[in-house]
Parts: C-alpha cells; structure tokens; sequence
C-alpha cells in the first residue's frame, strides 16, 4: 500500500509534466514517424515499378504509410489488391508511440495486407465470403512459403505481421538530433522485407491462379 500511495504522491507532484504530456507525446510522435516514413519512401523509390503513400504521423489523423510493387495490382479506384503497411497490430487504447517502443502489449510494424476479393474474384458469387476464403487460403498454403515466416512475418488473420520495436533508450538518447541512430530496426525489416518479396509474389500469384480457377470451374458447372 505505501509503494502505491508514493506513485501516488509521484503523479500529484508532476501533475504540470502529466497536463503538458499529450503534446509532447504528439510532437515526438511526429517527427519520429516523419522520418520512419521517410526511410520507407526511399527504400520504395530505390525498387523498379513500386508506389506508395507515406503520411502516416501517428496520431490517427487519418494518415497511412502504405506501399506495393505495381504488378500486385490495383482496383479501378485506385484500391491496393495487396500491399505493404507500417501500422500497429493490437487495440487503439494506446499511443502508437507507446506501441513502438513496446510500452504497451499492442506492437507497431509491417503488415502484409490484401483486398480479398481482388485475390479471390468471387464477389459476385452467392453466399460468397471472399474474406474468409482468403484467410483460409493464407493459413493453409503459408507452409509452401517457408522465408515468409522465417524472416519473422507471422499469421494475423487475414494478413501477415512483422513486428518492429524500437528500444526507448536509443530513441531517447537520439531525438531530436540524430533520430537515424534509434531506427536500425526499420532498416533490418525492410531488408528482410527485400528478401522475401520473391516469396510474396509468388504467394499472390498462387493465390490468384487458385481462386482464378475455382471461378472458372464454377462457371462452368450447371446451374
């Protein structure tokens, strides 16, 4: 109970820090973000027939970092069919840059994501949950694709999840000056994401020669 009540007393004594606290936490958040999004465009930029947008701030604002390799494809709005994205994996009750130094159990990193129908083809068909076909399709034939899991990508649903983790006192020590110095672990996941991205193509072209062809044999079954 006297450990509590000395917190207590903690918090009561720093609440002006506690009051000042959320801008603080946005203004870090932004620049930090600023320049992880800066790192992934140029490593986008360095890859023939790759596009992408990188406006995610952390500060749910409605921005999104988000990038693909042209021939993954794209819906007639301009919707990705599949693409990379640097978001968070967990609940949004927390502050994406306590999900990013780990301050939480929610985790920041790089999400393998598709537009399932644009994988599976089957939004016409009745009773069609082209979502789940998807997901089951990704869980049954991830084995097939060993580097994918190897290089740390795990299996959320419907997506695929490398985590990233900055450590807070490498950030510490480094912001603002010299923020470079904390993101060696952006580095090192954009080089595994380099190494497999053979994988993910192949993945997504399995995936739509699969369902390419359940829509065909479909079609072709009697009514």
């Amino acid at each position: 109970m006297n450990e509590l009540h000395e917190a207590h007393r903690l918090i009561i004594r720093n609440m002006r820090v506690l009051e000042e606290a959320p801008a603080v936490v946005e203004e870090v958040t932004k620049a930090v973000f600023k320049r992880i999004n800066e790192k992934i465009e140029r490593w986008v930029e360095t890859r023939d027939g790759w596009e992408g947008t990188f406006s995610l701030t952390g500060c749910d604002d409605g921005g999104e970092t988000a990038f693909q390799a042209v021939t993954w494809g794209q819906t007639d709005d301009g919707t990705y069919v599949a693409c990379l994205q640097f978001t968070y994996h967990g609940a949004l009750s927390s502050h994406w840059l306590s999900r990013l130094i780990g301050a939480t159990k929610d985790e920041s990193g790089f999400l393998f994501n598709v537009l399932p129908v644009g994988i599976t083809g089957n939004t016409g068909r009745r009773g069609a949950r082209p979502g789940k076909a998807w997901a089951k399709y990704l869980a049954d034939h991830l084995p097939d694709f060993p580097a994918v899991r190897q290089c740390g990508f795990r299996l959320e649903g419907e997506s695929l999840f490398l985590p990233v983790r900055l450590d807070a006192e490498e950030l510490a020590k480094a912001y603002p000056a010299s923020l470079d110095d904390a993101l060696p672990p952006i580095d090192d996941a954009l080089k595994k994401i380099t190494e497999i991205l053979p994988e993910l193509d192949r993945l997504i072209e399995s995936a739509k020669a699969h369902f390419g062809s359940e829509v065909s044999e479909a079609s072709a079954s009697p009514a």
